[in-house]
């Protein structure tokens, strides 16, 4: 109805990743990565192709994620790649390897590369996510650091 009522025509459906419908499976695909963990299939595409073998109705998927990466960098977006380009030639150039470049306190650092082993850090969900609303948490955020750090990262 949305689509049909709407006189440009159109109409957007906009799925979570890794969201499955009712009945459903999350599919993973390709090789793991060091950690083990595969990609979910895009649900986006599962999805539009769906519609289209439903409705006949032809279909355009768009990955957000690519499309938000895709756009032109803003001055922190520059300031930080840079700097972190530069401190890491810095590294290289001192003969500190095995290093990667961080942010550490608000300041820019660099810390040994974490061991596989250890597996993936987890974030701490309850805290960052308002998994009711599928979005992050956006409250009280005075005097929260503008990147992450160890403080979310456990």
């Amino acid at each position: 109805d949305d689509r049909r009522l709407n006189p440009s025509g159109y109409a957007f459906v906009i799925a979570s990743e890794g969201a499955i419908w009712r009945g459903g499976e999350l599919t993973e695909v390709g090789e793991s990565d060091a950690y083990g963990h595969r990609h979910k299939a895009d649900v986006g595409e599962v999805l539009a192709d769906e519609l289209k073998r439903r409705t006949g109705i032809e279909t355009v998927h768009s990955d957000l994620t690519y499309d938000l990466r895709s756009g032109d960098p803003d001055a922190l977006d520059q300031l930080v790649a840079i700097t972190f380009a530069n401190v890491a030639v810095d590294l290289l150039a001192d003969g500190q390897y095995g290093r990667m470049v961080a942010v550490r306190d608000g300041n820019y650092a660099h810390a040994p590369l974490p061991e596989r082993s250890l597996g993936a850090r987890q974030l701490d969900v309850p805290t960052m996510y308002n998994v009711e609303r599928f979005r992050p948490r956006y409250e009280a955020k005075l005097g929260a650091p503008l990147l992450l750090g160890p403080a979310v990262l456990a």
